[in-house]
């Protein structure tokens, strides 16, 4: 096993929410982390993902410790509970496909690979031409 991460592996989709509930998310979080195993995934086929399928990606599956669609599941409830509402539903819950996108010069998982993701982050992303992102917390898988 190779101990780096890809470069991500969606568990929920964005979502907008009040900034009212950032304390109570990032609460809810560490509790989403203190009950799920460090997941061990395993690159499966490439596929091509999006509208016109031009996203080139790498679905993956969970071999060892917490699923990620449970993972997944326990997210999608997390957000609700903070009044959060996910950008795009038609991909959430039976429509979630766990996958690594690629991306030039970025790590990626090749097919056969095995690698554990040992945490999740909470990335606030800004709707603006610049599209800035910033990790505001991690959680370290600890169930």
């Amino acid at each position: 096993m190779i101990p780096r991460i890809p470069v991500h592996v969606t568990l929920s989709q964005w979502f907008h929410m009040p900034l009212g509930e950032v304390l109570s998310l990032k609460q809810e979080l560490r509790g989403v982390a203190g009950r799920h195993e460090t997941p061990v995934i395993e690159g499966l086929n490439e596929n091509s993902f999006g509208s016109e399928n031009d996203v080139r990606v790498r679905e993956v599956r969970t071999v060892q410790g917490s699923r990620l669609d449970l993972i997944h599941f326990d997210l999608l409830r997390v957000v609700a509970a903070c009044r959060g509402v996910i950008r795009h539903p038609e991909y959430v819950g039976v429509n979630y496909h766990p996958h690594v996108t690629f991306k030039e010069d970025e790590p990626w998982i090749e097919e056969g690979e095995k690698i554990a993701l040992e945490h999740f982050e909470l990335i606030e992303s800004i709707d603006s031409p610049a599209g800035k992102r910033e990790v505001l917390k991690t959680y370290d898988f600890t169930g």
